[in-house]
């Protein structure tokens, strides 16, 4: 079961709610005031969701609060507040995700997917993480999972840039923690951004930082190179970079310095970088999409993430990891069940088995899940 813990000002929230959401899972109710970390004490919920609509900087602090607490779970924001700024805050504040009103269910429970990886990660590092870290976070007998397994204990090792490329839905963030935690720097800091989300028009000052008054409303902060100095920066969806932005990036890792927006000082970073696409990168090379030196600065140290369906042998044990982790423990699935995840192709991989898995559980008896619940959408 999934526990929520819901931070919300008007009332009517916790019902909205309860109608999105499957059936089984808990949501709590916490007031807006100090008894958010409490809460999370007491109650140890799975993800904190605040639901805001007031000033940004009440979204800003509500987020802080929450992230404050002692091994905080993943903050989801829903919001009608739909500026890039505000989102941006909110992401800074600690956020993982900002969902803009109205949304669907379908959105909704993307940002709760997106948590429960999070947390899964979280959960995997409150312990030291021991060489065979690899063998329990990326799951799989066969021996394209071996051989990538292999790879990120190798390159854990080597200071080098790492480029993962695979299909959406295989694992790439996964992978990318992986290296760190399992790297020197793995008590710095992990900075994930993805290029594919981040506005253009916000993507310098999100990566490179801003002086106070570079631009309207700007204010004087670092950018995600400065924040990772020390640890990983983690650049997904690189292949959705901008022109100017790819410029930008190669200077400063040739460099090794980044200037903000709106200043002149370069800063020096020592920042490990991974980057991340599910592009033809080489493709994209040859139409001028993408500067070639860039990718070979980025791809020192490559990774390929084979999709699902050439992971057949593993997909019983990733589908039985998500019906223990989704379920209440007591669920399995039946012979036919099994046989029905293994022939299908998983066009959305291991994130398209996290989903159907998780139907499969509302569509059960409570304790066997049958070929007849394993749906696909």
């Amino acid at each position: 079961m999934v526990r929520i813990l819901l931070v919300a000002s008007d009332p009517r929230s916790h019902n909205t709610l309860r109608m999105m959401l499957p059936a089984g899972w808990g949501v709590q109710a916490a007031g807006t005031g100090r008894d958010i970390r409490s809460s999370i004490g007491s109650q140890q919920p799975d993800v904190v969701l605040i639901d805001c609509d007031d000033e940004p900087e009440t979204i800003e602090h509500l987020v802080r609060r929450a992230t404050a607490a002692p091994l905080s779970p993943p903050v989801v924001v829903l919001s009608s507040l739909r500026s890039d700024s505000v989102i941006v805050r909110s992401i800074h504040a600690g956020a993982l995700d900002f969902v803009v009103k109205p949304f669907s269910a379908r959105r909704l429970m993307d940002a709760f997917e997106r948590a429960a990886i999070a947390r899964a990660t979280a959960d995997s590092r409150t312990s030291a993480v021991a060489p065979d870290a690899a063998d329990e976070r990326f799951l799989g007998g066969s021996r394209s999972a071996r051989q990538v397994r292999n790879l990120i204990r190798s390159y854990s090792g080597v200071d080098a840039p790492v480029l993962l490329q695979g299909e959406s839905g295989t694992g790439k963030d996964l992978v990318a923690r992986l290296i760190h935690d399992l790297s020197a720097r793995a008590a710095g800091p992990f900075e994930p951004v993805n290029c594919a989300a981040v506005p253009e028009s916000l993507f310098e000052s999100e990566v490179f930082g801003s002086e106070r008054g570079a631009f309207t409303g700007a204010v004087s902060r670092p950018g995600l190179f400065e924040r990772s100095h020390g640890g990983t920066l983690f650049l997904d969806e690189i292949g959705e970079a901008s022109p100017r932005g790819q410029v930008k990036l190669l200077r400063a890792i040739e460099s090794g310095s980044v200037v903000r927006i709106g200043g002149r000082r370069a800063i020096p970073v020592d920042s490990r970088l991974i980057a991340a696409t599910n592009r033809d990168l080489h493709a994209r090379m040859q139409r001028g999409a993408f500067r070639g030196e860039l990718f070979y600065r980025i791809s020192v140290l490559p990774l390929v993430i084979p999709p699902l369906r050439e992971r057949v042998e593993d997909i019983p044990v990733l589908a039985r990891f998500w019906l223990e982790r989704l379920g209440s423990g007591g669920e399995s699935f039946t012979p036919a069940a099994v046989e029905r995840l293994a022939s299908h192709r998983w066009p959305g991989n291991v994130r398209e088995l996290r989903n159907v898995v998780q139907r499969s559980l509302l569509l059960g008896d409570g304790n066997s899940v049958d070929a007849a619940c394993i749906q696909f959408v």
